[in-house]
C-alpha cells in the first residue's frame, strides 16, 4: 500500500505538470497552490468508491484555469 500511495503521488505531480504546461503556467505553480495553507481548513469524510481512483480538486483548478477546466458539482 505504501508503494501504491507513492506511485499515486507521482502521478498527481505529473498531472499537475501537464496542466501547468497546457495552461502556460510557470512550473510548480499548481503544486504551490495545493501544498500548505490548510491549517484552518475543514475536512469532511467521504466513503471510498470500490475500484476507483478519485481526484477531486474542488474549485481550485477551475479558478486557476480561468474556467478551461470545469469543477464538478458538489
Amino acid at each position: 500500500m505504501k508503494e501504491y500511495r507513492g506511485e499515486l503521488k507521482k502521478l498527481g505531480h505529473k498531472v499537475m505538470e501537464v496542466m501547468e504546461e497546457n495552461l502556460s503556467l510557470p512550473k510548480g505553480y499548481i503544486k504551490n497552490v495545493f501544498y500548505g495553507g490548510v491549517e484552518n481548513a475543514a475536512f469532511f469524510g467521504t466513503k471510498p468508491l470500490k475500484n476507483a481512483i478519485v481526484i477531486n480538486t474542488g474549485d481550485q483548478i477551475e479558478v486557476l484555469s480561468y474556467g478551461r477546466y470545469k469543477s464538478i458539482l458538489h
